[in-house]
């Protein structure tokens, strides 16, 4: 669990170290559809390598009806992954 907090902070760093216009961490965590996708894909990735596949296909729906952007379950992300501009990237 300490593993996943780690990456969201991570991945919180990845806008505001490649975004002038990201002017604080919350911003970021309220205000950019990218890094909530990241975020689903995160749980949904979890769900997925932990063989409760419906859960990760669920969770990975629900991020891109939210978000506008789908990111595969099953793919592999590191970190600090910046998605800008993000509305119908697959």
């Amino acid at each position: 669990m300490v593993k996943f907090f780690k990456l969201l902070l991570d991945d919180i760093d990845g806008p505001m170290a490649r975004d002038p216009a990201a002017r604080s961490r919350i911003e970021v965590v309220f205000c950019y559809p990218g890094f909530h996708a990241i975020v689903a894909y995160r749980i949904a990735n979890m769900f997925w390598r932990n063989k409760f596949f419906l859960l990760g296909r669920f969770t990975s729906h629900v991020g891109r009806v939210l978000t506008g952007i789908e990111v595969h379950r099953g793919a592999t992300i590191g970190k600090r992954v910046f998605v800008d501009q993000g509305m119908g990237v697959v």
